[in-house]
């Protein structure tokens, strides 16, 4: 026969004291004595009393989690961002509740719904376009909302990348060491780092005097099967590049195959430059020249703001008039995959 569930009833009558008490105890709404909160402890630890977590955080209007929802888990740019927010917040007390939104909107529109309906105090989210604006500008108004890696024009906190700057500190270094020819792996424009980074890839040509090649430059997922395909179509074209910007580390990995493929070297015979560190790339042959930028810290540092905006929610200052758009500024890692080993 099922145990009959211990109640607040049952710790307060063992206990002596009424429901109310217990309440505050748990729930800590009205100052109690040492001497009683010893006394109900010591009871709710005999009778293995489990408080309702739901009911607690439906009257105290706080669930101490959060909603992070993500363009892709698998990525490993994702798995090191998704670990620094969950030991931020699980620092100071807080669930992570994750939602990946396979850059698909629906399924994004779905999960930012859900959070909702959850209750959570406070969402971190990587839009994957602008298809769900008008939802997510209404949600800030209902929970504390911070951007995180990608962004559109609205008024609220963000912490990403400045992705433009990346693509341009990259493109300025194949140039720099002699290639004109530079092809570009774009990635989805639809969301920010997508257009940005193609921004700065243009601008770099432009500002050298170097003729746009709109032939070289192909736009894909982040995936290494589309840097393959874009890969094999612009090194088999009767006028190939000499160099390739890939907008993402799995694009890059797909050129690194396309170019094994067709019996080629790099940096011999093309020159690759690819964008986020990964462990694996200093390990490749040969080591991939990479734009850094600090996923952890980024990633950490957006938990912190959305945690702060959480406090002062709750406490009634939401300083509506206060959004902090912090954009980190990259650095290019140089190593041998970008050509510099052959300038002498």
């Amino acid at each position: 026969m099922p145990r009959k569930r211990v109640t607040s009833s049952d710790v307060a009558r063992r206990a002596g004291v009424s429901r109310a008490t217990v309440s505050a105890v748990i729930n800590k709404t009205r100052p109690v004595s040492d001497k009683l909160v010893k006394r109900v402890g010591a009871v709710m630890r005999e009778l293995n009393y489990q408080p309702n977590a739901i009911a607690r955080s439906l009257k105290a209007k706080r669930t101490y989690r959060i909603g992070l929802l993500v363009g892709n888990s698998a990525s490993p740019f994702w798995a090191l961002a998704i670990n620094a927010i969950e030991g931020v917040a699980y620092n100071q007390g807080f669930h992570v509740m994750l939602g990946d939104s396979g850059e698909d909107p629906t399924k994004e529109l779905v999960h930012l719904q859900m959070m909702a309906s959850e209750r959570v105090d406070g969402i971190i989210v990587a839009p994957c376009g602008e298809t769900n604006r008008e939802y997510i500008l209404q949600l800030a108004t209902q929970i504390p909302v911070v951007f995180f890696d990608r962004r559109f024009d609205a008024p609220i906190d963000t912490v990403a990348c400045d992705n433009e700057f990346g693509a341009y500190l990259a493109t300025c270094h194949f140039l720099e060491l002699g290639f004109n020819k530079i092809a570009c792996l774009a990635i989805s424009l639809d969301v920010s780092p997508g257009a940005e980074r193609l921004a700065g890839y243009k601008k770099a040509l432009i500002e050298h005097g170097i003729p746009l090649n709109e032939h070289w430059i192909k736009v894909g997922d982040y995936a290494e099967g589309s840097g393959y395909r874009d890969t094999m179509e612009l090194l088999r074209s009767p006028d190939p590049p000499r160099a390739i910007f890939a907008c993402s580390h799995l694009r890059a990995v797909g050129v690194l195959q396309a170019v094994s493929e067709l019996g080629l070297l790099v940096p011999e015979d093309v020159a690759l430059i690819g964008f986020d560190e990964v462990p694996w790339a200093a390990l490749l042959s040969p080591p991939l020249t990479v734009v850094y930028q600090p996923i952890a810290d980024m990633a950490a540092q957006a938990t912190e703001l959305l945690l702060k905006r959480i406090e002062a929610w709750w406490e009634g200052t939401k300083d509506a008039d206060i959004v902090e758009q912090i954009l980190h500024r990259p650095k290019l890692i140089i190593r041998e995959s970008c050509g510099c080993c052959l300038v002498s």
